[in-house]
């Protein structure tokens, strides 16, 4: 009988343990930016054609595409970025300058340099 409750005792403790370890952050906020997709929420001009979709598309946890669409061609601008919390660095080598703050609010993404995008 002393048995069975020492095994109870045992068993409970490790429940207990398992839901503490499930409920911990993984050190970032638990966020992750892959996959997501977020559009500007402005209007701009690119070589003199009006901007009819520009978004930032979060491929993986370190790299990203900048497309911009306009009614004669789509530009798409690669690059990598590092993210914490909520907040973090875009880095497009073709782009001058090239590296951009962000942090993330709610479903805004604000880019300093860059505007405000909103996830979709």
């Amino acid at each position: 009988m002393k048995n069975t409750f020492k095994l109870f005792g045992v068993i409970a403790l490790l429940v207990i343990i398992g839901f503490s370890m499930a409920a911990c952050s993984s050190g970032d906020g638990g966020a992750s930016l892959a996959g997501t997709t977020w559009k500007y929420q402005g209007t701009m001009t690119m070589n003199g054609e009006p901007v009819t979709a520009l978004t930032l598309n979060f491929i993986d946890g370190s790299t990203f595409r900048r497309v911009f669409v306009t009614a004669s061609k789509t530009t798409t601008i690669n690059g990598t970025y590092t993210f914490n919390g909520n907040s973090g660095t875009l880095h497009m080598p073709t782009w001058n300058p090239p590296d951009y703050t962000f942090t993330i609010d709610g479903n805004d993404l604000i880019v300093i340099g860059m505007g405000t995008y909103t996830k979709i």
